[in-house]
């Protein structure tokens, strides 16, 4: 865990912990009471999900082009192939780092720099210009560097399958389920810290004894991402390669299998470069198999084709 996201945690918990605190300075007994743990365990994780979902959606509704003309024609064309009807999808063009695409709730991020065969949409030249304006220039040369290599593998035929992957995670409500399970998870964290709390209470005052609970909400819930990594997100990774196969021709599954095995070499390469850590390293830290896993994975899917 890097300083960023360390100041990320204290800042959540202080969020957090500030109302549970004022409502102890009131009502101290209800407060580490059976009854108050649950309930402002309950609010906690409520409170997440809330701000995770509604973040997320002000930010995805923030993005201002969206495939259009002949292009947007294809794209709906192959939604409905994958058995979705087009008008609960939405389709956006912006960045994503090094992400190709992204997902959330029913809307789908294409990454225009990268992506092929969008160069004949206005609305894709629009985005262009709109990063090269303003977010390209905050980029190191690696970065772009790095960026300019992934634009190089990502093949048409890999495009189809990563278009098809994403469709995957709407089809199978990933996004609300990630808000759901997150929330959760941050209400076991206040219910762990409240219970600490509760028990230190018989040896410290109550200020200290709400900052113990609190590091010990801080520690579950830091570590609790990667479990969720380990056990919600891979999972639902290998099932969006497996709803984008479905769909998917040999040849749309093998391209997709060479690029994860390259996109990691890569990463080995510009790792030391760009200083920060690569998508797909390991499942613990961000939930992504590693490319060599994916592509045996999608080898295998091949083998049953030829059976």
């Amino acid at each position: 865990m890097n300083t960023i996201n360390i100041i990320q945690e204290i800042f959540a918990a202080l969020n957090i912990a500030l109302p549970i605190t004022i409502a102890y300075h009131y009502f101290p007994e209800f407060t580490l009471s059976p009854l108050g743990i649950t309930m402002f365990s309950a609010l906690a994780g409520a409170y997440f999900m809330f701000f995770a979902y509604t973040t997320g959606k002000k930010q995805f509704n923030g993005l201002l082009h969206a495939p259009s003309g002949e292009y947007l024609e294809l794209l709906h064309k192959e939604i409905i192939k994958c058995g979705i009807c087009p008008t609960k999808i939405r389709l956006k063009y912006g960045y994503t780092d090094d992400k190709l695409a992204l997902t959330s709730i029913n809307t789908i991020v294409i990454d225009q720099m990268l992506w092929k065969n969008v160069d004949n949409d206005p609305e894709a030249l629009k985005a262009k210009s709109i990063i090269k304006t303003h977010v390209l220039p905050t980029l190191s040369p690696d970065v772009i560097a790095w960026h300019d290599k992934i634009n190089k593998l990502f093949t048409p035929e890999t495009q189809n399958f990563i278009f098809r992957h994403e469709l995957g995670h709407v089809v199978h409500n990933f996004s609300i389920k990630y808000y759901l399970i997150s929330g959760f998870t941050i209400m076991f964290a206040t219910a762990v810290g409240l219970l600490v709390a509760r028990t230190a209470i018989n040896s410290f005052d109550g200020i200290v004894a709400l900052t113990l609970g609190m590091l010990a909400g801080i520690l579950v819930d830091s570590f609790a991402p990667y479990a969720l990594n380990i056990f919600f997100k891979a999972p639902a990774e290998r099932n969006a390669d497996l709803f984008a196969a479905r769909f998917s021709s040999q040849e749309e599954i093998e391209a997709a299998a060479h690029f994860f095995e390259q996109y990691d070499i890569c990463a080995d390469e510009f790792k030391s470069k760009i200083g920060i850590p690569i998508q797909r390293s390991t499942i613990i830290f961000n939930g992504y198999p590693s490319g060599k896993t994916r592509a045996e994975y999608l080898r295998k899917i091949i083998a049953k084709y030829n059976k």
